[in-house]
């Protein structure tokens, strides 16, 4: 492969790449219209209550899971290892 033909390559790729983001980078610049709706409306403060109960519901399901695997790993570990008479 010659230097001329990685640097076509490259040129092609950057172009699709750059043409593929296009309709997203135009998009952001503008303001959204969803979020302007739902905050004259009042219903954003849902929108965010939805998403902290649901992110509070993940936290409390990992302490739990974490406590499970804790008192897995000590039974296991209490199984394994040989009695010692003291």
């Amino acid at each position: 492969m010659t230097k001329r033909n990685v640097q076509k390559r490259f040129a092609g790729a950057l172009m699709l790449l750059l043409s593929c983001l296009y309709p997203f980078i135009s998009t952001a610049q503008q303001r959204p219209e969803m979020a302007d709706i739902l905050r004259s409306n009042g219903k954003i403060y849902i929108v965010v209550l939805v998403i902290c109960t649901i992110f509070v519901g993940i936290i409390i399901t990992l302490f739990y899971l974490e406590r499970r695997i804790k008192k897995l790993e000590n039974n296991q570990s209490d199984i394994t290892s040989p009695n010692q008479i003291s």
